[in-house]
């Protein structure tokens, strides 16, 4: 899944610096909880699609989300992929039609974008 803004796609900072405006201006807990879902889910696709890109081009083997997060701390580009097992458990319940709360917000604003920083930073030391 991708972001566009004036018919061209977004970067990866400029998807971190979406989360961070939202976040910053606490839009996230006004939304519906559907609304948070899909951004949630747009943000996560946007995510795996860099990661997998970012593999493929090292020579890696995809087989699943998981494994691209595992790959990552082997190659020191993330140092904990707690926040990033979580977020599959999310997108997997969102998948499955299941409800995942009313900490959605919190945990994209307290969790998942520090870990999109930490991963940015860590993608472009690479």
């Amino acid at each position: 899944m991708t972001f566009y803004k004036d018919g061209r796609k977004f970067d990866y900072e400029e998807a971190v610096d979406t989360l961070n405006a939202l976040t910053k201006e606490n839009i996230l807990p006004q939304l519906e909880e559907k609304e948070v879902e899909g951004l949630f889910m747009r943000f996560f696709e946007f995510i795996q699609d860099q990661i997998v890109d970012y593999l493929k081009k090292a020579g890696y083997k995809i087989i699943d989300a998981k494994q691209c997060f595992l790959t990552l701390v082997k190659l020191k580009v993330i140092s904990d992929e707690k926040v990033w097992n979580e977020a599959i458990k999310i997108k997997t319940a969102i998948d499955e039609g299941q409800k995942v709360g009313e900490s959605l917000p919190s945990f994209m604003s307290e969790k998942l974008l520090p870990a999109m920083k930490e991963l940015k930073h860590g993608l472009d030391k690479k």
